[in-house]
């Protein structure tokens, strides 16, 4: 299977890019430490993010989307 194929086998049975899908997965992790009460900035270089401005933002859009899909299933 060559790269291409790959991407978009798993585009279709995941709906979302691989890179997409890392961040997402990150991006969870980062909910549940911050949770827990864990600081913003251990959680962003725990994370493996390299500038806390660049987290905010992906934090903040991905906790926007996640109200919005929550809302539209309620």
């Amino acid at each position: 299977m060559n790269r291409t194929q790959f991407f978009y086998e798993f585009k279709l049975h995941l709906g979302c890019s691989p890179i997409a899908y890392q961040l997402q997965n990150r991006l969870k992790q980062a909910a549940n430490l911050l949770k827990k009460g864990q600081q913003v900035t251990q959680t962003c270089f725990a994370l493996g993010f390299t500038n806390s401005s660049h987290f905010s933002r992906c934090f903040k859009n991905f906790m926007a989307s996640a109200l919005v899909n929550t809302k539209n299933v309620i």
